[in-house]
């Protein structure tokens, strides 16, 4: 038996032909457009449509060399090529029409072998051939990774839209959106009068459509969040209206085929208008819970401190340090890393590549001191302490491409003007807010990194420690953890630019 999306397939084959002489003969558009007035050509009702879709994907979550954006029913793949070419991103496009896919090919094999084109580097794009009911399976290996989903008239062919909804859901990064132009309907066609759905019928294969309250119900039990429907009914009439009179003016001895397509149109002008089926633009967000990487597991550990108060925000808290016992809890997470050590870091963030702040404690480790006790094993500890391991988890950061930016922050003392005996720290503080601008410099689109310029800190492991050294007196000079902590909030809510970042030191302006 053949089935609803055979039947579409076969219809969108057959078809196709006619679909590129009447509606769009430069780019074989095939969607609903938007008119900023009456006046407005077809092909320019079009582009405004593209034009609206993108806005609305990229106002919700910005486009740029990371992102991948799948497209479902992409047609001839105009709309994606599109984007891809603005950001830079990668693409995947699915439709169910052979005909369609291989137009699509053609027109990304064509652009990548322009020279032009190539020094800007290949456009990413693959056009796959497939069922909407198969994605799941087609596009397995891309589950969490794709942050944008663009769709343009064609959801409403699907038969089982839960099941597609649900199966998007998944592929979906976390954070990611969703942005769909679709037809509506009231529930079901049922409402149209026998000739009206069957010319609908014939023209789409659409005798399933959902209403706009059955999207949302539909969208909020998959855990779909910030969902919004713009309807833009009156540009669907002007559309279709023009399409019946473009088929007078382009085809001078109209075939059969041709003939019923315009009173296809005109049926569909008539539904519109009497409020039986409509259009709109669809927005919705999959909902994530954001993750921090977080060095310090130590009781008393700034580290610790700051992922308490994250918790209690809501954040998914993941602490690390050579001596963590392993815990797994809900938001609590503890893993042991060393951080000097390539593999322990990969094993590390395995668990948390998709974290959107990572805050490291440069401590000092063993080796500060003054020059004239200066070691080789002091220089050494110091160097892997303040700089190997930043250095180790950023390059592999880098070769895994995080999809979205990450917030860095390193909570280290103040870089100069130091204690004698601090001065080997002092180096290594300098060179430490040196990568941390070279970051900014050349990673801006990756990372936002921050010198966070910490004083003497009591109560905690480190600064405890070094008031048990040097003096109980140095405990009138200290800072709570909650001054640090207040900037560190602060840089995590964008209120703070990146780079150096003061912490009010009070009176050890030396420590």
């Amino acid at each position: 038996m053949i089935t609803t999306e055979e039947k579409t397939r076969k219809k969108f084959n057959s078809l196709k032909k006619h679909y590129d002489k009447t509606w769009d003969p430069k780019h074989h558009t095939l969607h609903v457009g938007l008119f900023s007035s009456k006046n407005d050509s077809l092909s320019k009702s079009f582009l405004n449509a593209t034009e609206h879709l993108i806005n609305k994907v990229n106002t919700s979550r910005t486009l740029d060399s990371r992102s991948v954006v799948l497209d479902i029913g992409c047609g001839t793949g105009q709309t994606l090529i599109d984007i891809c070419l603005k950001y830079h991103c990668k693409g995947i496009g699915v439709d169910i029409s052979d005909e369609m896919i291989k137009e699509a090919n053609k027109k990304i094999k064509l652009i990548n072998s322009k020279p032009s084109n190539l020094t800007a580097g290949i456009l990413d794009i693959s056009f796959i051939r497939s069922r909407a009911s198969n994605i799941d399976k087609k596009l397995a290996k891309q589950k969490n990774t794709i942050t944008h989903i663009i769709s343009q008239d064609a959801i409403f062919l699907i038969p089982n839209k839960s099941k597609l909804f649900s199966n998007l859901y998944e592929l979906m990064a976390p954070g990611g959106v969703m942005v769909i132009a679709d037809f509506l309907s009231n529930e079901t066609t049922k409402s149209l009068n026998n000739n009206e759905a069957q010319l609908i019928k014939e023209l789409v294969n659409w005798d399933n459509g959902l209403s706009s309250a059955t999207y949302k119900r539909i969208l909020k039990r998959l855990s779909f969040s910030n969902i919004k429907i713009e309807q833009k009914n009156e540009d669907m009439v002007n559309t279709y209206k023009k399409l019946a009179h473009q088929m007078d003016e382009i085809v001078a001895n109209p075939s059969r085929a041709e003939r019923d397509l315009k009173n296809r149109y005109l049926s569909i002008v008539s539904a519109v208008k009497s409020k039986k089926i409509g259009w709109a633009f669809i927005t919705a967000h999959k909902g994530y819970t954001p993750k921090v990487l977080v060095a310090g597991t130590k009781k008393y550990s700034l580290g610790r401190t700051i992922g308490n108060q994250l918790k209690n925000a809501g954040w998914d808290v993941w602490l690390y340090s050579r001596s963590a016992k392993i815990v797994s809890k809900k938001l609590w997470h503890e893993r042991v890393c060393n951080i000097n050590s390539a593999s322990s870091v990969k094993t590390l963030l395995k668990e948390t590549s998709d974290t959107h702040v990572i805050i490291f404690s440069a401590d000092p480790g063993n080796g500060k001191g003054d020059l004239e006790n200066l070691t080789v094993n002091g220089i050494k500890d110091l160097i892997s302490t303040k700089l190997s391991g930043s250095l180790l988890l950023l390059n592999a950061l880098l070769k895994n491409r995080p999809t979205h930016k990450i917030k860095l922050i390193w909570l280290a003392g103040k870089p100069t003007a130091k204690h004698k005996h601090l001065i080997n720290y002092s180096v290594s503080n300098s060179a430490l807010l040196s990568l941390v601008s070279e970051i900014n410099r050349h990673y801006q689109d990756i990372f936002e990194a921050y010198y966070l310029n910490t004083p003497l800190i009591s109560p905690s492991t480190l600064g405890d420690a070094y008031i048990n050294t040097y003096g109980q007196e140095l405990k009138k000079l200290s800072t709570p953890p909650k001054a640090v902590t207040e900037k560190v909030l602060d840089i995590i809510n964008g209120k703070i630019s990146p780079g150096l970042v003061n912490v009010n030191y009070g009176n050890n302006q030396d420590l």
